[in-house]
Order: C-alpha cells, then structure tokens, then sequence
C-alpha cells in the first residue's frame, strides 16, 4: 500500500511532518504564504522571513524572497525548498 494516498491535511502532517504543524503549513509554503498567523513575521524588501520555536515541538526558519521559498525545521529534520520559475 502506497504511503502517498489522500490523507487529509491533519492527518499527513502527523504521520509525514509534526503533529504539531497547523493544518494549513504545506499550501501556505507552496504558496509562499507566511505560517504560523504570521507569527514573528519580518518583511524585508524582497519577501519575509519568520523564525518560530516552541520548545520540544519546533524550531523553524522560513524565509520567502523572490522566487525562492525555504521552510527548516531543526528540530524536526525538515527541509522544503520551493523555487518559481521567472
């Protein structure tokens, strides 16, 4: 049985990402969205950057700037890269 079946949004965070992840995290980083209710937001003149913790659960740096977007989390040894074509 294939990992990759439709799940809804709760549940593939808990079994691929963190259970502790909002619902809403993979369409907002797909779309360059900011997280989190825009939770420490900081824009700059290209994009944003937003570096949210919360001990034992997360620790995340996201960053959209141009036609990039990365999302880390340290704490959860998670990397996604997003890159638009121009």
């Amino acid at each position: 049985m294939s990992t990759f079946k439709c799940m809804e949004k709760k549940d593939f965070n808990a079994k691929m990402l963190s259970a502790n992840y909002p619902d809403t995290l993979l369409e907002n980083i797909f779309k360059s969205k900011p997280i989190f209710n825009e939770k420490n937001l900081e824009k700059n003149s290209n994009g944003f950057i937003q570096k949210i913790i919360k001990d034992g659960e997360y620790d995340i740096n996201y960053s959209v700037d141009n036609n990039k977007t990365k999302f880390k989390d340290k704490k959860n040894n998670i990397l996604i890269k997003v890159k638009r074509e121009v």
